[in-house]
């Protein structure tokens, strides 16, 4: 008994960090509203030794509503996915993730992993699994020891690593095509970073309001 004692003695000590120390905001209910048709779950503020128990709640949450209702059509993203499979991640997390790619058809939803940094992506060996289990995949440009690890042809790398910003190929299955993704003018103006395209998308839109307004 002392044994199980102790145990539970540094089971409380670890968990007191959470429940009433300087953890103790995870010890509280959300303030966001679940029940919303888009949630959003950002962890990437949380400090570096909170940051696995964060990704792993919330990908606790996704995944378990992703098997809430079959007959609901959902949608998982995962932006900056790295950071969840790299070396350094928390191998709960990086399991969840591959978890969610292999069977998420199977309850009657799709997800997305979008990712800038393809070396630490495969670092752990883990997004070769989810690479294995997407059928669609869109490769922007990248370094030709990036794009390598997707198993493009010769010449498709070579193209890979000259594409201009907006240029993707699209690999579906065993066809491989390369597109242009144009963006409309509102969709420019809240994603772009670049001060004069920002500029110019808005007085696009303000023209094409004006002119919406004449036609009325």
């Amino acid at each position: 008994s002392d044994v199980y004692k102790r145990q539970a003695n540094r089971l409380c000590r670890l968990l007191t960090r959470y429940t009433t120390g300087s953890a103790s905001s995870f010890n509280a209910q959300t303030n966001v509203n679940l029940n919303n048709k888009f949630v959003v779950l950002d962890v990437s503020d949380a400090q570096k030794d909170f940051l696995p128990v964060a990704m792993f709640l919330a990908l606790d949450y996704v995944w378990d509503k992703c098997k809430e209702n079959r007959n609901v059509n959902k949608c998982v993203f995962i932006d900056e996915t790295w950071r969840l499979v790299c070396s350094d991640a928390p191998i709960e997390a990086a399991n969840f993730v591959v978890e969610i790619f292999r069977t998420i058809r199977g309850f009657g939803g799709s997800a997305v992993a979008a990712t800038q940094n393809i070396a630490d992506f495969f670092s752990a060996g883990i997004g070769t699994a989810i690479i294995g289990n997407a059928k669609i995949k869109m490769i922007l440009r990248s370094e030709k020891e990036e794009a390598n690890a997707i198993g493009l042809t010769d010449e498709e790398l070579k193209r890979v690593k000259t594409m201009d910003r907006g240029t993707c190929l699209l690999t579906a299955n065993e066809n491989h095509i390369f597109i242009n993704v144009k963006a409309t003018d509102t969709e420019e103006y809240l994603i772009t970073t670049d001060p004069k395209a920002r500029a110019a998308a808005k007085r696009r839109i303000e023209q094409k309001r004006t002119c919406a307004a004449f036609r009325r």
